[in-house]
């Protein structure tokens, strides 16, 4: 699974990118996390959740084009996920 962040119409998102396109995975999940770094440090419940989205998206789900990718998370992050 290939997680991005990224602006999309003005605001901060985070997706999945897919063969079909990017899915915006916070409009999907709406009580989720707000921010991809806020979905790694959610550990895998989070990651598990994710990939349960993206089984049931369809193409309105997916993202054409993007404004912008956003900086990396930062130098010392630790992610539980493994």
């Amino acid at each position: 699974m290939r997680l991005v962040s990224y602006l999309h119409d003005g605001r901060s998102s985070f997706g999945v990118v897919m063969q079909r396109g990017l899915c915006d995975i916070r409009p999907r999940w709406a009580d989720g996390p707000k921010s991809l770094l806020e979905a790694l440090q959610a550990g895998k419940p989070a990651l598990q959740r994710i990939e349960r989205l993206l089984a049931t998206a369809t193409t309105e789900d997916l993202i054409g084009e993007l404004t912008n990718t956003l900086a990396s998370p930062p130098e010392e992050f630790y992610c539980p996920c493994a």
